[in-house]
């Protein structure tokens, strides 16, 4: 999968699929004003806390609240 990030100065946005389509979904929302890191499935501020969900869905403690 690819991640676009679009500016928010416009009010069009046109996709266009190859061959074979296209899937996509489309969020929108407020700037949040804090770093943003993506691994995997999971988005967070740190690379610290991008290992501690890989850590913790390998553990199985995803949906947990155990400190």
């Amino acid at each position: 999968g690819e991640l676009a990030v679009l500016r928010d100065d416009g009010t069009t946005v046109r996709v266009a699929g190859g061959p074979t389509g296209a899937d996509l979904l489309f969020l929108a929302g407020e700037p949040i004003g804090e770093p943003v890191v993506r691994s995997g499935p999971f988005v967070m501020s740190t690379p610290q806390q991008i290992a501690r969900a890989h850590a913790d869905h390998a553990a199985g403690r995803l949906g947990r609240y155990d400190d």
